[in-house]
């Protein structure tokens, strides 16, 4: 029996199927437009999915009609994929190691000063893995109260947009040197 995951990003349900293909999974990823997140869970459990790739709007809204969800997400409060599990959907999130693993052996975060913009369920885990590392992390959001929540979580700051101009690294040119941005 060919398994059904859903894709909430239809837009990107090609490239999510043609992974699914090279792991040779019995499987086919479905793009599943939902109106809202009980949409999204009716349908999901009445057709069986085996599984979830999540993106907006769902990723916060999900976390809380999981029946299971990973500590790394449950820390985060957003998930990114949903796996049935027993019958359970059971969530988690790869957002946070997705983001760290590039960085890793390349670069130390501890006290370096980082700002996300945003503040929806990717920023949450980056700010989430940043702070883990010991980044100092200023949350930027259109919505301060959204950002405001994520400060909560993390123990960063927030800031207003747009930022106050800062003294920082000039990438202008090859070689690093101190410049003001206006």
């Amino acid at each position: 029996m060919t398994r059904r995951i859903a894709d909430r990003a239809f837009c990107v349900a090609g490239d999510a199927q043609r992974r699914v293909r090279r792991r040779r999974f019995n499987a086919v990823y479905l793009p599943l437009p939902a109106a809202d997140v009980d949409d999204f869970v009716t349908f999901g459990r009445a057709i069986g999915l085996c599984g979830a790739s999540v993106t907006i709007p769902f990723k916060v809204s999900l976390c809380d009609r999981m029946d299971e969800v990973y500590a790394v997400a449950r820390r985060i409060g957003a998930i990114n994929t949903v796996r049935a599990l027993d019958g359970k959907w059971v969530g988690g999130n790869t957002d946070a190691s997705g983001f760290l693993t590039p960085l890793k052996d390349r670069v130390s975060l501890r006290g370096t000063r980082v700002a996300v913009l945003g503040a929806g369920g990717s920023a949450r885990a980056v700010v989430t893995a940043l702070s883990a590392s010991q980044a100092q992390v200023t949350v930027y959001a259109r919505n301060p109260l959204r950002a405001q929540e994520i400060a909560e979580i993390t123990s960063c700051a927030t800031g207003s947009l747009p930022p106050e101009p800062i003294v920082g690294i000039c990438w202008s040119t090859a070689r690093r040197s101190a410049c003001t941005r206006a």
